[in-house]
């Protein structure tokens, strides 16, 4: 398992395809408040987002 760190003013995010073609989950900011994780596949990027979206303000979750 892995630990990701969230930033303090994560705000909305979503699931985007990136060039490569691999989702990613992006929160649509830049600079010290960006976050974008690469996911495998989309099924896996649906499941990690929900799983921050039920995050209840914590710095952290495990994947």
């Amino acid at each position: 398992m892995a630990r990701v760190r969230l930033p303090r003013s994560l705000g909305e995010c979503e699931i985007i395809i990136t060039k490569a073609g691999s989702p990613a989950i992006w929160n649509r900011k830049s600079g010290k408040n960006r976050f974008l994780l690469a996911c495998r596949n989309y099924e896996e990027a649906e499941k990690v987002l929900q799983k921050i979206r039920a995050n209840d303000g914590q710095a952290a979750i495990w994947l």
